[in-house]
């Protein structure tokens, strides 16, 4: 199981920076923990143990796609405490999604102009922005040149 030709281990080895994938995984801990401080501070505020922490490690650890939807009957399994909506408050959930992915793209249009901007104005410091499909969140990352 797993990459046996060595010539293929060897060229990603070449190719990866061992400070690069320390950093992955600190970034991988760090989400963890977030995720865990979150559901222990809301949804399992009264029973926040090591059962939060497997749900934890399944959300930062288990899918390797971000956009990948986790529907209903999976979020049950992997032991998030969900309700389906129906009737009313489905229609007013949609309603609401649908105002903030609306004020999120006219952010997002308002931003836009200012990327080119920002780069004439501070050559070194770069703002790259991330599209996420789901179109609620926009993260804007602060980008620093390397010097080698």
């Amino acid at each position: 199981m797993g990459i046996s030709d060595p010539n293929i281990v060897r060229a990603v080895l070449q190719e990866t920076y061992a400070m690069e994938l320390g950093h992955f995984n600190s970034l991988i801990d760090h989400a963890k923990e977030l995720v865990t401080d979150l559901l222990c501070g809301r949804m399992f505020k009264d029973k926040c143990g090591d059962e939060v922490k497997k749900i934890a490690k399944r959300l930062t650890e288990g899918y390797m796609y971000h956009n990948r939807v986790i529907n209903f009957s999976e979020c049950k399994e992997i032991g998030l405490k969900t309700e389906k909506l129906e009737g009313e408050e489905l229609n007013i959930t949609y309603r609401i999604y649908k105002i903030i992915k609306d004020l999120f793209n006219e952010v997002d249009k308002a931003i836009s102009p200012m990327m080119g901007f920002s780069k004439q104005v501070f050559p070194i410091l770069h703002i790259k922005k991330h599209v996420i499909g789901h179109g609620i969140i926009y993260l804007p990352e602060l980008e620093f040149p390397t010097f080698e």
